[in-house]
């Protein structure tokens, strides 16, 4: 496991927005996060941290989620769609009552790769809660003079919303990927003409929806020529 990327800074946040109802509520502020461009190479998720503040008794889950992002990073940046995983839970009334980063860990089918060089949006939120309001709630840690490349995401009323210059304070781990390779061949005639060869070979290739190409090998057996493409 490696640090993917980070921000945090010195002594206490200077911004502590509540969280103080369920993920999605008719007002500002059920889901914190930050959006943040992943590093040139592959990596899977396998945990993050937010800076949490307990405030009273909150009795609920929390959880943190990856979304793709929509926007420009460091000024809109915000979720978009469904999200593509969620963490195992944390019960809030294991967080710090003075103010700690707290892990969320993506366990299993969760563990989801981190396309290299995209956009995405990570935030946490209460998925249930019995005792969640004002003066029993969670406090997320945010500079409002942030320097991170990325900035501060939350859900607004209605949809999702950005803080240019707010960064939220994680870390972001991840480890080498999970890769499924698929294998798929082509067998033609050897006889085949190469004016008419070449163009099959490029459409079958088109065809198969490829992301990355890890080999290509060519054998010439019984009268046929086998292409065999092992890809992701």
């Amino acid at each position: 496991m490696s640090l993917l990327d980070s921000y945090t800074i010195p002594g206490l946040p200077d911004t502590m927005p509540k969280i103080l109802d369920l993920f999605p509520a008719p007002h500002p502020y059920t889901a914190m996060g930050q959006s943040l461009t992943t590093g040139s190479t592959l990596k899977k998720i396998t945990s993050i941290k937010f800076w949490l503040r307990k405030v009273g008794l909150p009795d609920g889950l929390l959880v943190a989620r990856v979304y793709a992002s929509t926007g420009s990073v460091g000024s809109t940046a915000k979720p978009t769609g469904n999200y593509l995983a969620q963490s195992d839970t944390v019960d809030a009334s294991s967080c710090s009552t003075s103010g700690a980063f707290q892990e969320f860990t993506f366990s299993g089918a969760e563990q989801i790769n981190l396309s290299p060089l995209t956009d995405y949006c990570f935030v946490f939120l209460f998925i249930s809660a019995s005792v969640l309001d004002g003066y029993n709630c969670i406090w997320s840690g945010i500079d409002k003079e942030g320097s991170h490349v990325g900035n501060t995401c939350y859900s607004g009323d209605p949809g999702w919303l950005a803080a240019s210059n707010y960064d939220t304070l994680f870390y972001l781990y991840g480890d080498d990927p999970t890769i499924n390779f698929e294998v798929a061949t082509l067998e033609v005639p050897d006889n085949l003409d190469t004016s008419v060869l070449a163009p099959l070979i490029e459409s079958f290739l088109n065809d198969l929806s490829i992301t990355s190409v890890y080999s290509i090998k060519t054998n010439h057996l019984h009268g046929f020529f086998k292409v065999m493409v092992v890809y992701i």
